[in-house]
């Protein structure tokens, strides 16, 4: 099976998931194809920004260098088209840390700073920076109709694809292993900021994109997660310790099962309607079209009789008419052995359609129609089976000379071999018709068996 493929758009604290140094076992279970750093969703839905880049240089990183371009050129797009992802993993740092900055009549991830040192951005039109602290609800808008403007994309050009949102949060604390105490980021850092505004502001993000489009979340509930201070990126607010990718993982892995099941049973379902409507009669000659075959023990009482000439569309029927009996003689017909799967979890179903001219004068123990199961397929008699039932003229709704369908499901617990037939103990006048045996727990129009209008 193909392994499950996996985009990110976000911070360290989604990306870092997908690095063999955090986790170094994630492409047993996942392969990331994409992985967009940073990018706000309002510069990820925003207007491509033309620019010539015959040389990108500048005072910075090959990395920097190309995270200006994918914000210019909108490519994480692209590359979701290109990819086809089954699952896409949000986070919204990059809205919460850096909000955005009008360029060129577009907006891309206010990271100035990073991309200034970029040649091609002197040629830009830089305008104003916009941020949740400072025009929280121009912001929040402007965001909000963004995420569905994402959601609308995806599933016009990616509808297998599902979004899972990450809700991480920004934690302010370390442990210090040379105090031994719990220190706070923001001082080690020299920052002055207000974290658990923040935190605020990125649970309103996630709780209108998860509500407003009813997608999957990775939730860390009430658990408090520490910074690293020996992360490789460094000390940061999203930069955790161990336990935190180890928790993603198995969240995320979960998402991906709980799915995984949703879709077999979604599958099981499908497959159980076109079954219900193909499902094949494992009675041979239930027609009785080719008179006694492939039925045994076949007594001289019962006839076989035709209500139309159509007979290779419809079944024929086998009726017997005894009176006056005044003892059992135990009048039956076995179908051909169809081997079946005892193991008690296989359910099969009988049905058959059964006309009696009066009821009352069925007696002896009424049955009027029996099912066995034996070992070997040549078993007939009771006495030789494993396990047998009568079908009784009570246990259904029967009326005086109208025909009716009887069903009986059963779920075998021992024996290789099912036989089903017509039985009469005493007396009574009854006929059957279109006689089926079919796998599963629930009786289907009735079929002849296979290939037997031929």
């Amino acid at each position: 099976m193909d392994k499950i493929k996996v985009a990110v758009i976000g911070s360290c604290a989604t990306r870092d998931n997908f690095n063999s140094q955090f986790v170094n076992n994630y492409k047993d279970y996942y392969k990331c194809v994409v992985s967009q750093h940073q990018m706000s969703l309002i510069s990820l839905t925003s207007d491509p920004i033309p620019f010539i880049a015959t040389n990108v240089s500048g005072d910075t990183t090959e990395f920097n260098k190309l995270h200006l371009i994918s914000e210019l050129e909108k490519s994480i797009i692209y590359h979701l088209k290109i990819n086809d992802p089954d699952y896409v993993i949000l986070d919204f740092y990059a809205d919460l840390f850096f909000g955005i900055r009008e360029l060129n009549n577009s907006y891309i991830t206010d990271k100035v700073f990073k991309f200034e040192k970029v040649n091609i951005f002197k040629d830009l039109e830089v305008g104003n920076s916009i941020t949740l602290k400072k025009n929280f609800n121009n912001y929040l808008k402007m965001w909000k109709r963004s995420a569905d403007i994402f959601v609308e994309l995806l599933k016009e050009e990616l509808p297998n694809c599902k979004i899972v949102i990450n809700k991480a949060r920004f934690t302010n604390e370390f442990f210090d292993q040379k105090t031994k105490q719990i220190k706070n980021v923001t001082e080690e850092l020299g920052h002055n900021l207000n974290l658990d505004l923040y935190n605020q502001w990125w649970e309103v993000l996630d709780q209108y994109f998860i509500e407003k489009h009813g997608v999957r979340y990775i939730d860390y509930e009430d658990k408090h997660y520490l910074a690293d201070p020996n992360h490789i990126w460094d000390l940061f607010y999203v930069h955790f310790t161990n336990e935190y990718y180890q928790d993603f993982t198995k969240k995320f892995i979960k998402i991906i099962i709980d799915d995984l099941i949703a879709e077999k049973k979604a599958i099981k379902n499908l497959n159980r309607i076109e079954e219900l409507s193909t499902r094949i009669n494992l009675v041979k000659n239930s027609t009785f079209n080719l008179g006694k075959s492939f039925w045994t023990y076949w007594h001289n009482d019962f006839k076989i009789i035709s209500e139309d000439n159509s007979i290779n569309k419809d079944s024929n029927i086998l009726t017997i008419n005894k009176t006056g009996e005044k003892k059992d003689i135990n009048r039956q017909l076995w179908s051909n052995a169809i081997e079946v799967n005892a193991d008690g979890d296989q359910t099969y179903t009988i049905s058959f359609e059964v006309k009696i001219e009066d009821i009352d004068k069925v007696d002896s123990q009424q049955a009027i129609f029996s099912i066995r199961l034996y070992d070997k397929p040549t078993g007939i008699f009771q006495n030789t089976s494993v396990q047998h039932y009568y079908i009784k003229k009570n246990q259904f709704n029967i009326r005086n000379n109208e025909w009716v369908k009887c069903t009986y499901t059963i779920t075998p617990f021992t024996g290789k071999y099912l036989k089903v037939g017509p039985y009469l103990f005493r007396n009574g006048n009854i006929s059957w018709r279109k006689i089926k045996v079919e796998k599963g727990d629930s009786a289907t129009e009735w079929l002849p068996s296979y290939k037997e209008d031929i």
